[in-house]
């Protein structure tokens, strides 16, 4: 039940976030020239309409997040929070939630923080939400995060990083808090080849997988005559095709969802 209840906040999250980013891009793309002033003001009004939706989407994703948590969980982190705070007066707590993803898939079992203006997240996120691989070198403190060929090296409350052999300088080290493992967010989920966007209005942090559109046909699936079926943009949802399935039959009123996943 706990996984078919994340999977759903998961699809939700996607949906949401998926849909005002393919219209802002549109517009970006047909930005008139500066010579055609009235076209220029429609422009602007256009962008800040889609920059509307944009934080709508992410205030509704943002809530969504949030039933990826039992009450339960969601306690115990705030009291993860609040024993953070005690220790290292300095340190912001982020409520889990504001950290959101399109595939939907980050769960904290402690919270993330802000450090020096830097923000913290617990490594085993990243593994778990964006299947990264992550180790433990006990005898140097050094964490190992590896992810489609990029390998990178941070050594526990050391200002330096490697990335495949290069020596980076880090704003904040990596540090232990409620005996887990903290990295710095927006270094790490780059490094990765990870998209970060933070919204200071809202305090949301966004992060998005950057995918290649798949070529690859969709395999038709098997249906009656009695339904009529409606493709979505696959490109919407990363690898995952939503099909509505509309009953043609007057007896069957609700629809059926098929969620039909690209992955291998």
């Amino acid at each position: 039940m706990k996984k078919l209840h994340r999977m759903a906040a998961s699809f939700i999250v996607a949906m949401m976030l998926a849909s005002p980013m393919r219209g802002f891009a549109k517009t970006l793309d047909q930005e008139p020239k500066p010579e055609e002033p009235k076209k220029l003001e429609e422009y602007r009004e256009q962008s800040f309409e889609n920059k509307l939706e944009r934080k709508a989407a992410r205030l509704a994703a943002r809530e969504a997040m949030r039933l990826n948590y039992t009450e339960e969980e969601y306690l115990r982190l705030k009291e993860l929070g609040e024993a953070i705070q005690k220790k290292h007066p300095k340190v912001k707590i982020i409520p889990a939630e504001n950290i959101i993803s399109r595939r939907g898939l980050l769960k904290f079992d402690t919270p993330p923080v802000i450090k020096e203006g830097r923000t913290l997240i617990p490594v085993r996120a990243l593994s778990e939400g964006f299947g990264a691989t992550v180790s433990w070198e006990s005898a140097t403190k050094t964490v190992i995060i590896e992810k489609d060929g990029s390998r990178i090296l941070i050594q526990l409350e050391k200002p330096i990083a490697m990335v495949n052999n290069d020596q980076v300088e880090l704003d904040v080290p990596a540090e232990i808090m409620n005996s887990r493992t903290l990295v710095p967010l927006r270094f790490i989920l780059e490094s990765l080849g990870l998209k970060v966007d933070y919204d200071q209005e809202t305090g949301i942090i966004e992060i998005e997988e950057i995918v290649e559109a798949s070529n690859e046909p969709i395999e038709a699936a098997e249906i009656s005559e009695d339904v009529v079926v409606v493709l979505a943009e696959p490109s919407s949802v990363q690898d995952i095709v939503v099909i509505t399935v509309t009953p043609k039959s007057e007896e069957q009123q609700d629809p059926v969802v098929v969620i039909h996943s690209n992955q291998k």
